[in-house]
């Protein structure tokens, strides 16, 4: 699964606990959830912040 957020959606950064569970739970199936901060860039501000909520 691809998981496309952003940091400044309020429901995005919601529901990123209950992904990460999943994703710890669909492991060992061979299954994985990827995320992609839309907002983010290579040595920007926002890739901090997206860091910290992560």
């Amino acid at each position: 699964m691809i998981n496309f957020w952003a940091t400044w959606c309020e429901p995005c950064k919601d529901e990123l606990p209950d992904l990460e569970k999943l994703h710890q739970d669909l492991s060992a199936k061979n299954c994985q959830i990827i995320g992609i901060c839309e907002d983010a860039g290579e040595g920007s501000d926002i890739t901090a912040t997206a860091k910290e909520i992560l």
